[in-house]
Formats: C-alpha cells, sequence, structure tokens
C-alpha cells in the first residue's frame, strides 16, 4: 500500500468545501493579498534537508501528530474491550495510525531511499495489516444498532460511541477544523510558489536523467501503476531515483521551507482559533493518558 500527501488529498471532503469558500484573497483588501504573498527570492539560502521523517512544520502544535492520534486510538481501544466485556465479548481492535510514517514523512513524497530500495513506495506495515472482520454481534454492540444484549442495556451508539463520549472526541474533531483547512490551504500555495515550482523543475531534469519521466514528485508516488500488493522491480527503481534526485536538488528542504512561511502567515490570521482547537485536543489527550495509565 502506497501513502502520500497530494493535492487531491489536500481539498478532500469538508476541507475541500472551506477551501473552496476562503482560498482566494479579498478583492477589496490590497494589503491582505500583498500578505500572502512570500517573497522566497530574497529567502535566505535554504539549509539541506535528505529526510522528512523527522520534519517538523509550524502547523503541527495545532494538528494531530502520528503519537497522539495512536495515544488517543489506543484509549479508544481500551475503552471499547472494557465495554465489550461486560457483554462477554472479546474484542482485539487494533490501534489506528500504526503505519510506521511519521506525519509529515511522505508530505512531498518518498525520501528515504534505503525504504526505496526494499519496498519502493509501499509502506510495509501496512501491508503486514489486513482489514479485520469483526463477528455480526461485535459489531452490533460496537455500533449501537442493538439496544440491549443478554438483558443489558447497549449504551447509546454502541461502545465505540461511549469511549468517543468518555475522550471527548467528537468535540475535539470539529475544533481541529480550522488547522486542517490551513494544512490544506499551505500546501497548495508552496506548490505554486515559485521556489518550489523551481526546484520542482530541477528535480523533473535529475529524474529524466535517470529515465523516468516526470512532471513533479507528487506524480511519481502517486503513479497508477504503483498500486499493486507488492513493489515490482520497476518502482523500486523509480523511488530509488525519485529519492536520489531530492536529496541532490534538495527538494524537501526547499519545500519543507516555502510551506512554512505559507503557514506562518496562515496561523496569524487564524491564531484565535488555533489555540482553542489546541486546547480542546490537549483536553481529549489529557483524557486519553488518563485511560491508558489506569
Amino acid at each position: 500500500m502506497n501513502f502520500s500527501y497530494s493535492k487531491a488529498a489536500a481539498t478532500g471532503g469538508a476541507v475541500a468545501l472551506i477551501l473552496l469558500t476562503s482560498s482566494a484573497c479579498s478583492t477589496g483588501d490590497a494589503n491582505d493579498a500583498k500578505e500572502n504573498q512570500t517573497d522566497t527570492s530574497q529567502s535566505p539560502e535554504t539549509a539541506r534537508r535528505s529526510d522528512s521523517r523527522d520534519l517538523t512544520l509550524p502547523l503541527d502544535a495545532y494538528l494531530l501528530t502520528t503519537p497522539e492520534m495512536q495515544t488517543i486510538s489506543r484509549a479508544r481501544v481500551k475503552l471499547i474491550t472494557q465495554c465489550l466485556e461486560k457483554f462477554n465479548v472479546d474484542y482485539a481492535g487494533e490501534p489506528e495510525g500504526e503505519s510506521g510514517l511519521t506525519e509529515n514523512e511522505r508530505r512531498y513524497g518518498l525520501a528515504d531511499r534505503e525504504l526505496a530500495k526494499r519496498s519502493g513506495y509501499h509502506v510495509p506495515a501496512l501491508e503486514r495489516t489486513a482489514p479485520q472482520k469483526l463477528p455480526s454481534t461485535t459489531q452490533k454492540l460496537l455500533t449501537g444498532e442493538v439496544r440491549t444484549y443478554l438483558g443489558e442495556p447497549v449504551p447509546s451508539r454502541g461502545c465505540l460511541g461511549q469511549a468517543q463520549r468518555e475522550l471527548r472526541e467528537l468535540e475535539m474533531y470539529p475544533a481541529l477544523e480550522e488547522a486542517q483547512r490551513i494544512n490544506a490551504e499551505g500546501y497548495i500555495r508552496s506548490q505554486d510558489d515559485p521556489a518550489v515550482v523551481a526546484v520542482t523543475k530541477k528535480w523533473s531534469e535529475c529524474m529524466s536523467g535517470a529515465g523516468f519521466k516526470y512532471p513533479d514528485p507528487m506524480s511519481a508516488i502517486n503513479d497508477k501503476k504503483f498500486r499493486t500488493p507488492k513493489a515490482s522491480k520497476h518502482e523500486k527503481d523509480v523511488a530509488l531515483a525519485d529519492a536520489t534526485c531530492k536529496e541532490s536538488t534538495n527538494v524537501i528542504g526547499v519545500w519543507s521551507s516555502t510551506e512554512s512561511s505559507h503557514q506562518q502567515i496562515l496561523i496569524r490570521k487564524s491564531l484565535k482559533t488555533l489555540k482553542e482547537g489546541q486546547r480542546v485536543k490537549q483536553r481529549t489527550l489529557s483524557i486519553a493518558k488518563s485511560v491508558l495509565s489506569e
């Protein structure tokens, strides 16, 4: 299974709706339009970065990071397990977010040469995880499709709903919508930034020299030919050339620096909303940590 961040992913679902109505500059405010432009031509030399595994961006503090997502997911599984035990039903649910990837690791495509050699664009951890088919009774108790079981009342929306209420999880996601919108908008703006356009062109020329024709890194990792159960030799060759060209042209360094600048502009405009979302997130995390410590 492949995993990447793309313009299509960035504009998916509710984020797309918000983005379509919010991304344009106000026609009556020239100052806002000027602020939205990031002049990378006058920036100091961008630091070189060959790996994106430990990459952090300004908006990360306001989003769910991979470790935070795992903490909440593990707490949810523990609460669901405890709920189902009351009905003498075993539950072997797996926590989410166990891909082994960090939140920004593939934001600009694959950058790990060793992983490219072994697995191409595929994510080994995801290939090992087969979707679990739950027994019918477990599924009904999980989602609340039945109101009683063995004479005992089933929680509203099932054991899953009860766990989410205890974690106050359903209050958290709406509070993070502004951060998610900025996450998408900043990424899309960075794609069109002159600095990223220029480094992408260099990357494409490097790939062409290796015998592969792709206009940008995301078109390589999202190539439909690579949507296979296992990586082929051709996929591994393309992935290795991709990561090598990223390193030689400093795609990760330039793109992450550029996107950081765009994010900082957007963060300043929505700081109050972002901080409230951050507060709500921390509340859910505190509850989750408490659940796991019991």
